[in-house]
């Protein structure tokens, strides 16, 4: 009679063990597929990769095939691509010139509307350059912290409760005053990179999922990136891009002129801190 209580507990036990493997087996399989979620985010985020939202590799290139591809389409395309497209209208190449003129410079396009415009041009080499060498990493990050939250009542206006955007920018600005470490920044960046992909296939992706990129964006580890990025994604979350480009400018004019920086959000920066 001894041996049946004996046999049920072993039973039990290797049950338990098989139980608990099963459970860890599972918390990997779940770890490796968030991290490889995390780094095609970060890549579509960085233009590293043609993976944007809801869009694939083949999507993306069939849109790149597409000589008659719909502004939409064009516009759900990294930045470097976009200037590529063939029929990338004139005001997106230009928009996207403002912001990085290097990557216009590389597109087809860029001889035929620099003759047109050599003005407008020169002007668009020198915002960028100026703001590189003038403003310097930490007013990068500030400014496209203020990029991203002056668009960020676009996706809190339907997403309340979701925080995850708002964050990102308290994250960027802290980061620039070596508030907050590199991995913090990170965890940020996860957080609004995640809101920003639950929204692909939403109604409101056109506008809502531009403004959560901006926070993401935002949070790139490279300020320079983070600038680029997320006055694009800003840019692109507005009915009006021209109007939000001006703001941009105006914002940025009064950055190079030693106006009061946004550390953290309704609070000023400390005047002594670093450039």
């Amino acid at each position: 009679m001894s041996k049946a209580p004996k046999r049920s507990k072993k039973i039990a036990g290797l049950l338990s063990q098989s139980q608990a493997l099963q459970r860890k087996m599972k918390t990997v399989v779940r770890t490796e597929l968030a991290a490889k979620k995390k780094t095609a985010l970060r890549k579509a985020a960085t233009g590293t990769s043609l993976v944007v939202g809801a869009y694939d590799v083949k999507r993306a290139i069939s849109i790149m095939k597409n000589p008659s591809a719909s502004e939409e389409d064009i516009r759900s395309l990294p930045s470097r691509y976009i200037v590529q497209h063939p029929n990338c209208p004139p005001h997106l190449w230009w928009m996207i010139a403002d912001k990085d003129s290097a990557t216009a410079k590389s597109s087809p396009a860029w001889s035929r509307y620099a003759q047109e415009d050599p003005e407008r041009w020169s002007k668009a080499e020198r915002l960028t350059e100026d703001f590189g060498t003038e403003l310097g990493a930490r007013k990068a990050r500030l400014f496209a912290a203020d990029c991203a939250m002056h668009v960020l009542h676009i996706f809190e206006k339907y997403y309340p409760a979701d925080d995850g955007p708002r964050r990102a920018i308290d994250a960027a600005r802290k980061f620039a005053d070596d508030r907050i470490s590199a991995s913090e920044l990170d965890a940020a960046y996860n957080v609004a990179s995640t809101s920003e992909y639950k929204l692909s296939h939403d109604k409101f992706y056109k506008s809502v999922r531009y403004a959560a990129g901006a926070a993401s964006s935002a949070c790139l580890r490279n300020a320079s990136q983070a600038y680029h990025w997320a006055s694009l994604q800003a840019s692109n979350a507005t009915d009006n891009s021209n109007d939000e480009l001006q703001w941009q400018r105006m914002r940025k004019k009064e950055y190079a002129q030693g106006a009061p920086m946004y550390s953290r959000i309704g609070r000023k920066a400390s005047t002594k801190s670093k450039k």
